[in-house]
């Protein structure tokens, strides 16, 4: 892995999203002759925000991949992986629109699974030919975290050297 730290990350979207798509690519999941559509990409990021909120319903235990983060840690690890490998399969840069200020929600007013759901919304628009609701999603994921105190940049970190270490096809997946 390169010189991406938790404190450099965000300011670094671009090329984290760079060695998140070549690890992809790397294990199989990108490449010539692999069809990646829309929908299914937007079917991987929700499943993600699922396995978050299934984590915030069931106390938010450790994960079982990386178990020094909690669930909600990691599966929001897994989802910002998601969205930055499919803006960079999309050739998007990420990093100024990441950058643009923006409306965060007012966290302390709003359910944790009501966050979860507009964080599915935005992604859906992103599918629904509104690009740029997918880095708000990133920025609310991050904002989220932040209001939260989860340690997202390290658990991104965590989950992008776990995830190199994996198997070809992560030992069998399909997609």
């Amino acid at each position: 892995m390169s010189e991406l730290t938790a404190k450099n990350l965000f300011e670094n979207l671009d090329q984290a999203a760079e060695e998140i798509h070549q690890n992809a690519i790397n294990h199989g999941f990108r490449g010539p002759g692999i069809t990646n559509d829309d929908e299914e990409q937007a079917a991987l990021i929700h499943s993600e925000l699922s396995e978050t909120l299934e984590y915030i319903r069931h106390g938010n235990p450790p994960d079982d991949k990386i178990p020094e983060f909690s669930g909600v840690e990691a599966e929001l690890a897994d989802t910002v992986i998601r969205i930055l490998d499919y803006c960079r399969s999309k050739g998007w840069k990420v990093q100024k629109v990441f950058q643009i200020p923006h409306d965060s929600p007012d966290f302390s007013s709003r359910s944790d699974g009501a966050v979860i759901g507009r964080l599915h919304s935005c992604v859906q628009a992103t599918f629904h030919g509104y690009s740029p609701s997918l880095v708000l999603a990133l920025n609310v994921i991050v904002d989220y975290a932040d209001f939260k105190g989860y340690r997202l940049a390290e658990a991104i970190l965590a989950k992008m050297k776990y995830n190199a270490s994996r198997p070809f096809l992560h030992g069998g997946k399909k997609f």
